[in-house]
């Protein structure tokens, strides 16, 4: 089994967007930062 700290999220959420932006994976991550419920982190995709 995988130790439950490789699955979760960083700390940092704009590190696994920035992740999911250069794999080319823009529905993911736009999903990713609307589940949050955080407008800044929703804006700071947008302008990437």
């Amino acid at each position: 089994a995988i130790p439950i700290q490789q699955v979760e999220v960083p700390l940092d959420p704009t590190k696994e967007l920035t992740r999911l932006i250069s794999e080319h994976k823009f529905e993911e991550a736009f999903t990713a930062a609307l589940q949050r419920s955080d407008l800044s982190l929703v804006s700071w995709l947008c302008s990437q």
